[in-house]
């Protein structure tokens, strides 16, 4: 396949994308510091600015000291005026919140799924909920909807081949589907996916040309992976599939097809039912997690045994990927988040040459942010910077 150039439209959408996500990471720069960060011209980078200070994405928020005493006046991607809708879908309930185009947060919420119900009256009442908190957040326009999935999510059909433990999804298009339920356009991602997202838009120490890889540690376990900046989908959207590797040939059978797949030994279902049956008792995760707090002997065992199960799974994807950071989030990663990461690194180092684990982050994401729920709407932001005038109309041509 021969490579495509590109026009001066596609460039300019380039440039925009360029300096809106620049000063969204900066917090606050000038036109000279954009200007040097992205190697554009002054001139151009002036232009494209007030366009954007002329359409309420960006604000002059006073003047600043520079080098030799000279001042300059400093920038910020404005949070009024517009905003995204972020969906978190689970096995169990979904999440939703509203987010500014710089990323702060407005409003989130948890909700139950109702007792009885197939995914397209799921995606019926994810919906209505989600529109009425939009209805809500009267201040903002909100232009753009982001929505994490459990996978495996196919790209190209937009559905979730197998949610396990979960109504079956795989009939729905998610993308039409919410498309037409919430009036608006949707990005549709993994939601490992958007935890990766989540930590390259919220952490400092993260570089623009690192790899990272997220585990996502929920009701199902699933890998993101982040290279230069983008998500790596491979060719259907299954990369990173991390939840259906197989650890144990001989293990648990999983309604993949397959037997031994990580999940079934380091979820939060898979958590909650090992301490369960061996106690005989129906607690819930947040009374399993109580327990490990806690100090409890079969608690704590069943998540040593949990740990140890994520970091052979770790050891391959680190083999395969040599990833900069490893990145651990969601429940199980947070109930004890030094224990975990004092077991994940001795799993790892146990099973990986040494010249390998050179220079390698491994880190537990014990935020209190959900950062499934952050990257759905990083996404639908990202979207927004990368199509600027589909959403906010072409720039003015110069006056010469």
């Amino acid at each position: 396949m021969r490579n495509l150039g590109q026009n001066q439209e596609s460039i300019q959408a380039s440039n925009r994308a360029l300096l809106l996500e620049l000063l969204r990471s900066e917090g606050e720069c000038s036109r000279a510091d954009l200007a040097k960060l992205s190697g554009l011209q002054p001139a151009t980078v002036t232009y494209i600015v007030n366009d954007f200070i002329l359409r309420g994405i960006m604000e002059e928020t006073g003047l600043k000291s520079g080098a030799r005493g000279r001042r300059s006046i400093s920038l910020r991607i404005t949070d009024q005026h517009y905003a995204v809708l972020a969906i978190r879908i689970t096995r169990t309930g979904f999440s939703a919140g509203i987010f500014t185009l710089n990323g702060r947060s407005i409003q989130t919420a948890d909700y139950p799924y109702p007792s009885t119900s197939s995914a397209e009256e799921l995606v019926e009442y994810i919906s209505g909920t989600a529109n009425t908190m939009v209805a809500q957040a009267q201040d903002y326009a909100v232009i753009r909807a982001g929505i994490a999935v459990p996978g495996p999510y196919n790209v190209h059909k937009s559905n979730i081949v197998l949610m396990t433990g979960s109504v079956d999804w795989s009939t729905i298009n998610l993308k039409e589907a919410f498309t037409r339920n919430l009036h608006m356009g949707v990005s549709v991602l993994h939601d490992a996916s958007a935890g990766a997202l989540s930590f390259y838009w919220t952490r400092r120490e993260v570089h623009r040309s690192d790899t990272l890889l997220y585990i996502s540690v929920g009701q199902g376990v699933g890998g993101g992976i982040l290279m230069k900046q983008e998500i790596l989908e491979g060719s259907r959207g299954y990369a990173g599939e991390i939840g259906h590797m197989t650890i144990d040939r001989s293990g648990i059978p999983c309604e993949c097809g397959s037997r031994g797949c990580l999940e079934k030994y380091s979820s939060s279902l898979a958590l909650t039912d090992a301490v369960n049956k061996e106690k005989g008792m129906s607690l819930s995760f947040s009374e399993v997690s109580q327990l490990i707090q806690e100090g409890d002997p079969c608690a704590l065992r069943h998540f040593d045994a949990a740990c140890d199960a994520l970091a052979i799974g770790t050891v391959s994807m680190l083999n395969c990927l040599d990833p900069d950071k490893i990145i651990f989030g969601d429940q199980v990663a947070k109930i004890a988040p030094q224990r975990f990461l004092d077991n994940i690194r001795r799993g790892v180092s146990a099973r990986t040459l040494p010249l390998i684990q050179q220079n390698l982050d491994i880190i537990v994401d014990d935020s209190q942010i959900d950062a499934e729920l952050s990257g759905a709407g990083v996404a639908a932001i990202r979207h927004i910077y990368r199509n600027f005038t589909a959403f906010f109309g072409d720039l003015p041509q110069p006056t010469l």
